[in-house]
């Protein structure tokens, strides 16, 4: 049986790796033919702050897909489908293409609120015209996979007919791997600069480091809280580390910013002691599915993050971490932990076994083959 994946980006994007292409093993080993094919390539994201780029690349998106959906025409295809195929496009013509070809039976997943980007956008011909949308996408649906309760709700309200919740996880078994080798490793130095940087003496001045990751697209969240980086740069308390970030965006403010490198994500995240995460509390951010926070955890950090969404439910206060309100919150809180070796490691501990048990690849897989499996039937029948 072949699943036809449209991701919303390609694998340069978290959401696509971990939502999509860490269970293709699982699934390859049920006899699937699993095939994943982007709706936004990386040139895509990176142009959109150029008007004409982006009508252009959404044009070539729209013909992509239109195309490689044609080709499934008459096929017993499983059709997933991430947020949507065809982006400020209205519902009726994108649903009526695929009633066309015979695809009324598809899964639908979403790991953000993208509901929100129509029904609460600034524009009022934006809310008029496609404000319905994604609801509307959720409830023709076969399943609704949602990242977190905030959506799922959502999806119900929306009056699909079969929603699941499956967490953004991450392979927990790799992170075991990581540091079993890294342990091995421990006397020979790192041939990467910025690793070398953040064990140099003269940078972390035996100093925890507060870290941070994530993309150009959410550092504005670590600039809401820059009173609290300059507080702790000016007390000399601890040094603060954002991998991924625009660095444009933090330039006037003491923190270190490292480039995102798929291949140093797990080693940069081992070099932090405290996992952050500022969210402000809109209706977009409510939907986020806390997934750096999981990281975090899964590396055995203690973290702090804002009582935001999903993240009131991946973080136990006073046992794998604290939440944060206002930047008196984030200096109690982040000079707690950055004082004392033995509580980071004991919320750290904490935080570990519970990523293991809720959130980690080996535990939710089973879950997700089943509705996978279950979808298979609308589409045979």
């Amino acid at each position: 049986m072949k699943i036809l994946i449209f991701s919303r980006y390609d694998f340069s994007q978290a959401s696509t790796r971990v939502r999509f292409l860490q269970y293709f093993p699982f699934l390859k080993e049920e006899g699937f033919d699993v095939q994943i094919f982007p709706i936004i390539k990386n040139n895509g994201i990176s142009g959109r702050k150029n008007i004409f780029f982006l009508v252009q690349s959404r044009l070539k998106s729209f013909y992509r897909v239109g195309k490689r959906l044609f080709m499934e025409k008459g096929k017993k295809t499983l059709i997933l489908i991430h947020t949507e195929l065809f982006p400020f496009l209205p519902f009726w013509l994108e649903y009526g293409y695929m009633l066309l070809l015979g695809k009324r039976n598809y899964v639908i997943e979403f790991d953000d609120a993208w509901f929100h980007r129509y029904d609460a956008n600034k524009s009022w011909l934006v809310r008029m015209c496609l404000g319905r949308k994604i609801y509307s996408l959720m409830r023709h649906s076969v399943l609704v996979i949602a990242g977190n309760q905030y959506i799922a709700d959502h999806a119900k309200f929306s009056g699909a007919k079969h929603v699941e919740i499956i967490p953004t996880v991450v392979d927990f078994e790799k992170y075991k791997r990581y540091l079993l080798v890294s342990k091995e490793k421990q006397t020979i130095s790192s041939t990467s600069l910025e690793i070398t940087q953040l064990k140099d003496p003269s940078f972390h001045k035996n100093r925890p480091i507060i870290g941070w990751i994530g993309s150009p697209a959410t550092t504005k969240f670590l600039v809401d809280i820059k009173n609290v980086i300059k507080w702790f740069d000016h007390y000399e308390i601890a040094n603060f580390v954002a991998f991924g970030a625009d660095p444009n965006q933090l330039k006037d403010l003491p923190i270190k910013v490292i480039p995102w490198q798929e291949h140093l994500e797990l080693e940069i995240l081992y070099q932090f002691d405290i996992g952050i995460m500022p969210l402000t509390d809109s209706l977009f951010e409510r939907g986020k599915c806390g997934y750096k926070l999981i990281q975090y955890m899964a590396c055995g950090l203690p973290v702090v993050a804002s009582p935001v969404g999903v993240n009131k439910s991946i973080v136990v206060p006073n046992e794998t971490g604290y939440f944060a309100s206002t930047d008196e919150d984030w200096i109690k809180y982040l000079t707690a932990l950055s004082n004392n070796f033995d509580l980071r490691k004991r919320l750290g501990t904490n935080g570990q076994t519970r990523a293991e048990i809720y959130y980690s690849l080996k535990a939710i897989t089973p879950k997700y083959l089943s509705i996978i499996k279950a979808s298979l039937d609308s589409v045979l029948s």
